[in-house]
């Protein structure tokens, strides 16, 4: 199992897209809501569906 200093290494190495110079966080904020959404047992595959329950945690995060 991989430790916290490994996910922490490797979101801070995320290439992400510039909106007026500053930087959009929809990657960083999508993977934390998945987290979420695993850890609550909604999601328990590894695909991962857009679905309602995805969005709203997207929306919250």
């Amino acid at each position: 199992m991989l430790n916290l200093r490994h996910y922490i290494e490797a979101f801070s190495h995320f290439h992400t897209a510039k909106v007026k110079e500053r930087k959009a966080p929809q990657k960083a904020v999508m993977i934390m809501a998945i987290m979420e959404l695993v850890e609550s047992g909604h999601i328990t595959t590894n695909v991962i569906h857009l679905d309602k329950e995805l969005k709203d945690k997207f929306k919250e995060v």
